[in-house]
């Protein structure tokens, strides 16, 4: 029993860490980085070229919608080559995307169902351009993204660049009004790390890798976008931000749309720590520190949860842990009782924060169960487009 309250205040203490203490603590320091810095110009240069990788199942919705987006990007069109990779539609997708794609733009290419990994590892060794840049189907780009996007690129330090992704609430439930809060709060967090060229990932929906630097996918990856992004920091090499390069899609239009779509991410998480695990070496520095405090302790949160509940149900005869108990219980089951709202649809206040931080937890859990049970492959259902 001694060990119980070290248990909780463990657990406890690095909940509030990961979500809360780190980004206060990167703000210091960022601030304090960019009081301390001398400003200086990146030297322009030759617009590299790029080859825009896109891996699509079943996208007839969307797919003119993206070759028209990216063909209309302010770009040397001479410098861009379009790859789009079905990964076995069996839908117009693939026709629509070829009628879409002027002659000597770039290819569509039919591949069997394997899965997006596969699509993008294929269409990696067809691409000719210096650059990689990796996008979904279903996001657009501001017509000047990919210009902002590469431009980091002219420092030799940079291997990869990600631009920001803006969501629009369409499904308008629970879930798509905390997602859009989570991802404002993980930009502001991304802004912080950037000050130090140590973001935590690139958002898959839009960032760029220097040819050279992508390493084939293995068959479990599912976190292609992080996977990829974060290898550049074990090879010598820096994360950029580019708030400027953004690019736009709408949430999952339900909840269990949403669900699913984490569940899927999360069983990537545990991936990932497995391929990743050179990011650990403290000899990193800064990248490892902000890859521990920014993603792997908060992939381990819904753990932390689980102990400081037991551990809080263990010591309920002390008073104060009895209160804490109370206070997990009653939010738990705030969160359960509304779910049934949740999932018709309605809003829910102020509470959404706190209901989509359990949602969120619980779909890294039930992926963590997919992930010890071996049966989320790297084939994917894209969410229902409007």
């Amino acid at each position: 029993m001694r060990f119980l309250p070290a248990v909780f205040w463990t657990s406890a203490l690095l909940v509030a860490y990961t979500y809360l203490a780190y980004p206060v603590l990167m703000w210091t320091l960022a601030a304090l980085r960019r009081a301390w810095r001398v400003p200086g110009a990146a030297a322009p240069g030759i617009p590299p070229s790029v080859s825009i990788l896109v891996a699509a199942y079943n996208e007839s919705a969307v797919i003119r919608r993206k070759v028209e987006n990216i063909l209309a990007l302010d770009y040397p069109s001479g410098k861009v080559q379009v790859l789009i990779g079905s990964d076995g539609s069996d839908d117009a997708t693939v026709a629509v995307a070829r009628a879409a794609l002027p002659p000597g733009r770039g290819e569509v290419v039919e591949f069997p169902r394997r899965g997006k990994i596969f699509v993008q590892n294929d269409l990696a060794v067809r691409a000719s351009g210096e650059l990689l840049v990796f996008t979904d189907a279903n996001t657009m780009f501001d017509v000047g993204a990919l210009a902002e996007l590469v431009r980091p690129f002219s420092d030799p330090k940079i291997g990869c660049a990600s631009g920001l992704l803006q969501l629009s609430g369409a499904g308008g439930h629970a879930g798509a009004e905390g997602e859009s809060f989570y991802w404002r709060y993980e930009t502001f967090k991304k802004l912080q790390e950037d000050e130090f060229r140590s973001v935590a990932g690139a958002n898959g929906a839009i960032f760029a890798l220097r040819k050279e630097l992508f390493v084939p996918f293995g068959p479990r990856t599912i976190n292609d976008d992080l996977t990829a992004s974060m290898r550049v920091y074990l090879r010598g090499r820096r994360i950029a931000l580019v708030p400027t390069a953004r690019a736009r899609e709408d949430t999952a239009p339900t909840l269990a749309g949403e669900f699913r779509r984490h569940t899927r991410d999360s069983a990537g998480h545990f991936v990932a720590l497995l391929e990743l695990r050179g990011l650990l070496d403290p000899r990193l520095g800064m990248p490892a520190f902000c890859y521990l405090s920014h993603r792997v302790i908060r992939w381990l949160v819904p753990f932390f949860l689980i102990a400081a509940l037991a551990a809080s149900a263990a010591l309920a005869g002390r008073p104060m842990y009895r209160a804490l108990l109370f206070i997990q219980l009653l939010g738990y089951a705030a969160c359960l009782a509304v779910t049934p709202a949740a999932l018709r649809g309605a809003r829910l206040g102020p509470f959404r924060i706190p209901y989509y931080f359990v949602f969120v937890n619980v779909a890294i859990l039930a992926g963590f169960r997919l992930f010890l049970a071996g049966s989320q492959n790297s084939a994917w259902q894209p969410t229902a487009r409007s």
